[in-house]
């Protein structure tokens, strides 16, 4: 439900060069003076972790009066049909420079450990600058998407949900139903009921498998305005989307 911003399993290689002449590597296809492009230079698919991974490339060439290059990588993920986000790690986000003097530059930044059902791409920042340290020019430039395949779980709160009076007067008895309607397995699956605004309790379910469904219980005050129902309210399962993982229901009819 909330962005993902650390990616704690994946493990940046860093690769970079400077082309100086033509003829060297593939400096041919360098960008010209001024210039800057970023590309999917690779992007490696499998079953397991240890098999997926994206090579990005960025490359510029020098301001005719400039005397200084460099770029900074940012990385985005899409998991399954959610929307991009930014990622943290290790490596990136800061800044990488040329030699002086050297007309061509470009830098090779690779991704390991890449996640099933997720693609990535990366947003580059270009830089030129003078002696001085005067930015001279700026451009951001994106590459295309690595996109990872694979089977993903899709949680959240099924139907109606039963409400029945608790043990003392003022209590009542939750009854809260949760459906994976993905291809995969979710495992530790939390289930959080707010009432009136207010935390009453979090559940965990150990496993859901694809197209199953599980109840859980509550106990707590009676439900005064709202009743909100979230599943995975921490944003740790990867799912097709997190739209569907909350569910807010009026109180006023039931009392």
């Amino acid at each position: 439900m909330s962005s993902r911003l650390q990616l704690p399993a994946i493990v940046l290689a860093l690769l970079a060069f400077a082309a100086v002449a033509p003829g060297i590597g593939r400096a041919a296809t360098l960008p010209g003076p001024g210039q800057a492009a970023v590309e999917l230079f690779e992007c490696t698919r499998g079953k397991q972790p240890s098999d997926r991974s994206a090579l990005f490339r960025g490359a510029m060439g020098q301001l005719p009066d400039g005397q200084n290059m460099r770029m900074r990588f940012q990385l985005g993920e899409r998991i399954g049909r959610g929307i991009w986000r930014p990622v943290a790690a290790p490596g990136l986000g800061v800044w990488h420079e040329s030699r002086p003097a050297v007309q061509r530059f470009a830098y090779r930044q690779r991704i390991d450990a890449l996640q099933k059902g997720t693609a990535y791409r990366v947003h580059v920042t270009f830089e030129w600058r003078d002696s001085a340290g005067t930015v001279l020019a700026q451009t951001v430039e994106r590459s295309t998407a690595c996109r990872q395949g694979g089977k993903l779980p899709n949680l959240h709160p099924r139907g109606e949900q039963r409400v029945d009076p608790g043990p003392t007067r003022g209590t009542a008895r939750y009854t809260v139903q949760v459906r994976n309607t993905g291809l995969a397995v979710a495992r530790d699956v939390e289930v959080r009921l707010r009432i009136d605004g207010a935390e009453i309790d979090v559940r965990t379910i150990g496993a859901l498998r694809s197209g199953e469904s599980r109840k859980v219980r509550f106990l707590g005050p009676v439900c005064r305005t709202t009743r909100l129902i979230e599943v995975d309210p921490r944003d740790t399962v990867r799912e097709i989307t997190e739209r569907d993982n909350a569910q807010r229901t009026s109180c006023s009819l039931e009392r």
